[in-house]
């Protein structure tokens, strides 16, 4: 009995296989099988371009697809066999919303997709220069630098919609410090466009993708830093300098350097707060290392104002034509700001005045007030901006 048992659950078994086999072998079941991430492409960027057009945005730049087909077929399929697209040839300025069509291999179809349109901003296409920049990423010696020797291409153009060329500041280009040798190496690395806090941004077009470098690695060295200064030192002001900085270059050449000296500084050309990066005068073979502070600051302990008066007769028109004449009763202050030594020497004579009446009938019309500064004075103010003028 027990023997019994066994040889049917035995022949339940194999049966069973062969249904089985039977069931994929030959009736081939319908199935699904799902992709996710699947790259949308687009089409036809060329004719948007040629319509002075470009994409600014888009929703979304992958899709997940689930195709059906019979199950021999479907177990073939790979993510490169899905092909998504839209068509991009008629978008216009603004926003879009464009259907995405999906290919499938021969015999297997979309099931299902988890979205069915793209939204996508489309504006004006221009094309500017941007500089390139060699950015040196990872780990190295403390008292070792990267040296840059030439770097191909030094500019390149960017192309694309306004508001995101706009948005790129330089194009830089990482390269890791450990492929950088004592000797002369050559490297290679990808174009990247950056915004000013070195945020890629995108959909932005290269007129070349990739940069070649040249370059060594140098040795560093902290030397003092000499600020020659012109133009006597007024008592108000207080010029800051760095004490030293830090330079890179062949160890042979830095090994003799003990300071640096910067193009002269004129403190007269000052008349408020502000701050300068210096100009340091390198030997040949010789660069700043990253992160040098070269910054100047002028503090100036107390600042004054000299008002300056124009009355209306001090005021020059143009633009008036000969068989009219002109009447101004308001008065224009020119405040002037700055150091006291500064200001006793500004009079009316470093300035003018003057209103554009160009095109203007008879009657009264509020127009602007145009300041000359003779002398490049810095900081002043108009009061007002503008003033009435009579014509008659």
């Amino acid at each position: 009995m027990f023997q019994s048992k066994k040889l049917n659950l035995l022949m339940s078994f194999v049966i069973a296989v062969v249904l089985w086999a039977y069931v994929i072998g030959e009736v081939n079941p319908v199935t699904t099988r799902s992709f996710v991430d699947v790259k949308i492409n687009l089409e036809n960027q060329i004719t948007l371009e040629e319509r002075g057009l470009a994409i600014e945005s888009m929703s979304e730049e992958t899709i997940n697809v689930t195709v059906k087909g019979e199950r021999s077929r479907v177990q073939n399929v790979e993510k490169a066999d899905i092909y998504a697209e839209v068509n991009v040839g008629a978008a216009q300025t603004g926003r879009n919303e464009l259907d995405i069509n999906v290919r499938t291999p021969e015999k297997v179809t979309v099931d299902d997709k988890s979205i069915s349109k793209v939204k996508m901003t489309v504006g004006e296409l221009v094309s500017e220069e941007r500089p390139t920049k060699v950015v040196y990423v990872g780990t190295k010696d403390a008292n070792s630098e990267p040296y840059t020797l030439e770097k191909t291409p030094e500019n390149v153009r960017i192309r694309g919609a306004l508001s995101n060329v706009k948005k790129v500041s330089q194009v830089i280009a990482k390269v890791n410090v450990n492929q950088i040798k004592d000797k002369e190496t050559v490297a290679e690395a990808e174009l990247i466009p950056v915004d000013k806090n070195g945020k890629k941004v995108n959909w932005i077009r290269l007129s070349a993708s990739q940069m070649q470098i040249k370059a060594v690695m140098t040795k560093t060295k902290k030397v003092d830093l000499e600020v020659p200064l012109q133009g006597g030192n007024p008592n108000n002001m207080k010029a800051e300098f760095p004490k030293t900085v830090t330079i890179k270059g062949n160890a042979d050449i830095v090994k003799g350097i003990t300071k640096i000296q910067t193009e002269p500084v004129d403190l007269s050309e000052y008349d408020q707060n502000t701050t300068f990066d210096l100009k340091p005068i390198l030997p040949e073979g010789v660069q700043l290392a990253a992160g040098s502070d070269i910054t100047a600051r002028i503090t100036l302990s107390s600042t004054e104002n000299k008002n300056i008066s124009f009355e209306g007769s001090d005021i020059d028109v143009i633009g008036l034509e000969d068989n009219l004449n002109v009447s101004i009763t308001d008065s224009v202050v020119i405040s002037a700001e700055g150091a006291k030594s500064l200001l006793e020497d500004v009079n009316k004579d470093d300035f003018t005045v003057a209103v554009d009446v160009s095109g203007l009938s008879k009657g009264s019309h509020r127009v602007d007030v145009v300041v000359g500064n003779r002398k490049g004075f810095k900081k002043y103010t108009v009061r007002p901006s503008k003033i009435t003028v009579t014509i008659e």
